[in-house]
């Protein structure tokens, strides 16, 4: 026992380590009205650590210019071999991938463990389409992701993916009250290695910005046991919410697999007593998701971090 929970702290003070030394990409900046996760980054520097790098126009171009017809090429019969691609448009399928390859040779260079993309502002930041499957494969290959300008989850995400590899990004995104769990959903971004079934590439309709239609990656995630991490910013401190549950054995009969990454989290409390106590403790909608993880490790992590740490169960 003794050994085991040494092991533990040494794995929760390296996630600490991965964090305060992390260096995050942010391509198009922050979402406009998710003031739930925001956070200068002075803030972020100055309390966690961690440090931005931003995709500029002018860096994305630059990026986009470097990636041949070849490398896209490659890039979509790796996709063949790897998941389900069901795509009709195919330009804007080499398009995406055109975008994800940018992205993924400003990472390496930049040497970041996380990134986030704001979807709205992608045209202006300059790439040619939203690369949706690219922010599956960042989490895939063991780094942080956020959707939506979150810096301060993507940092955490890739912390925790660290250390804890059988982790991804989630959002809360609605309650089922008649079966008391919870969807937890996003548009295009969730780690593939957790899926329940095979991954698919598809056509995406996209109007979100000037960029048009272009290619999504949807699972669904797989059963067990798991705790959702959610960093609260506050007024002067940051609070850490570890919410241990189950992702359930479903999904495709609610639809899942063609239109969203989804999957059904119960929580230990039933649905109106569980959103009201992570209510109370400032919970945000982005979070981190750990499979099979002790929530001691977890404790200690926000612990050495300096986090007011709740656990809801």
């Amino acid at each position: 026992e003794v050994i085991s929970e040494t092991a533990g702290m040494c794995r929760a003070a390296a996630a600490a380590k991965a964090y305060q030394n992390a260096r995050v990409g942010s391509v198009g900046g922050s979402f406009t009205g998710m003031g739930d996760f925001l956070v200068s980054d002075e803030r972020y520097q100055n309390d966690i650590g961690a440090t931005v790098a931003y995709m500029t126009p002018e860096i994305s171009a630059a990026y986009v210019a470097k990636v041949t017809e070849e490398e896209v090429d490659a890039e979509i019969a790796l996709d063949r071999e790897k998941y389900t691609v069901e795509v009709h448009k195919t330009e804007e399928y080499r398009a995406a991938t055109r975008s994800g390859l940018a992205v993924r040779k400003w990472m390496e260079d930049e040497k970041l463990d996380s990134c986030t993309v704001n979807f709205l502002t992608l045209d202006i930041c300059g790439l040619p389409k939203m690369p949706f499957p690219e922010c599956c494969k960042i989490l895939e290959r063991g780094q942080g992701y956020a959707g939506e300008g979150d810096v301060l989850t993507a940092g955490l995400v890739g912390a925790l993916m660290s250390v804890y590899p059988n982790s991804t990004f989630t959002e809360m995104f609605c309650p089922d009250w008649e079966q008391d769990v919870l969807l937890l959903s996003h548009m295009g971004e969730s780690n593939p290695r957790l899926a329940k079934w095979k991954p698919l590439i598809t056509d995406l309709p996209f109007n979100y910005n000037s960029c048009g239609d272009t290619v999504g990656m949807y699972s669904c995630g797989r059963a067990g046991n798991v705790t959702i991490v959610n960093l609260a910013p506050m007024k002067d401190s940051f609070t850490m919410i570890l919410v241990p549950g189950q992702l359930l054995d479903v999904g495709l009969q609610f639809g899942a697999y063609k239109k969203e990454n989804q999957a059904w989290f119960k929580p230990g409390k039933p649905l109106p007593e569980f959103l009201k106590a992570y209510s109370m403790e400032g919970g945000t909608h982005h979070s981190a998701l750990v499979y099979d993880v002790d929530i001691e490790e977890l404790k200690a992590f926000g612990k050495m971090m300096g986090f007011d740490v709740v656990v809801i169960e």
